[in-house]
């Protein structure tokens, strides 16, 4: 128990900058599903972010209604901006853009209450493509102006720069 929990927070603590370091090392966990509550919970949102950051198949992840339903009873508003953003993507692979637009929506309200610029320029950035591949181009342009000022603030110029491009 007590080394998965340490392989759950060094996977999370590298997802950013080594996203397949942090793949293999989540992969190498095999009783998942004998963790914890929030020890499954957040092995449940890494191994999908993991798998979306490193170009795997994302579309068979369905579980990450268990890592929302465990961070929504205030456990953590970071993560549960995670878990609504990438059960979202997993949407929008499936092509489900209107029940991504709603879990990107929640996500954006998670992330607004907390610090990490990061995740916003993401989440908004998502949402204003979403939009705009739907030719909505006043809400894709008022949710990337959004995503641009986050940006300005994470001094994220790449992001910046992406951001004025779209």
């Amino acid at each position: 128990g007590n080394r998965m929990r340490t392989d759950l927070l060094t996977a999370d603590s590298m997802m950013d900058k080594n996203p397949d370091s942090a793949y293999v090392l989540l992969s190498k966990i095999t009783d998942s599903e004998k963790l914890e509550d929030g020890d499954k919970a957040l092995f449940l949102l890494l191994n999908t972010q993991a798998k979306w950051k490193t170009g795997r198949d994302v579309t068979q992840d369905s579980l990450l209604n268990i890592s929302i339903d465990y961070f929504k009873n205030g456990h953590d508003k970071v993560r549960l901006a995670k878990s609504y953003y990438y059960k979202g993507i997993v949407c929008q692979e499936n092509n489900r853009k209107l029940e991504a637009l709603h879990l990107y929506l929640k996500s954006s309200e998670a992330i607004k209450q907390t610090s990490d610029k990061h995740y916003a320029v993401l989440i908004f950035s998502s949402i204003g493509n979403l939009y705009s591949s739907e030719h909505m181009n006043d809400e894709a342009f008022h949710f990337n102006k959004i995503a641009y000022n986050y940006a300005v603030e994470d001094k994220d110029t790449l992001g910046m720069v992406s951001l004025t491009i779209n």
